[in-house]
């Protein structure tokens, strides 16, 4: 029997500039499915790419 499929949306959560839309789908306590949606491209993804996730931070 399929367990039911819980679907989260967090919307909007504010950055710098920009908001993002977050949807997630949750399986028994699981996360199967993340969605996420911008209207403003910041260009920060471009910079990152190929660096580790944590320098994104600033620290």
């Amino acid at each position: 029997m399929a367990t039911a499929v819980e679907t989260l949306d967090i919307s909007p959560v504010g950055r710098v500039e920009g908001d993002l839309d977050v949807r997630v789908d949750i399986r028994d306590g699981v996360v199967v499915e993340a969605y996420t949606q911008a209207e403003l491209f910041r260009g920060f993804e471009v910079i990152l790419r190929d660096k580790d996730p944590q320098a994104g931070l600033g620290r």
